[in-house]
């Protein structure tokens, strides 16, 4: 598992739903889908408050 902040700016009390791809040398490429949903008043906040989201990626 390697660790990654990522944030997301848009309208405030919003929800949306977000797809990434994830790659990482020596594992298979995983592409994932999840609502964030924008309750924080700034991205600092929202960096405090962060949410953890794992995804297991398969070895090559």
């Amino acid at each position: 598992v390697t660790p990654v902040k990522v944030s997301f700016s848009g309208k405030a009390d919003t929800a949306e739903y977000v797809t990434i791809q994830l790659r990482k040398p020596g594992y298979l490429d995983r592409i994932t889908s999840f609502w964030i949903n924008r309750r924080h008043a700034s991205p600092l906040e929202a960096e405090d408050n962060a949410i953890d989201i794992k995804v297991q990626l398969e070895k090559e």
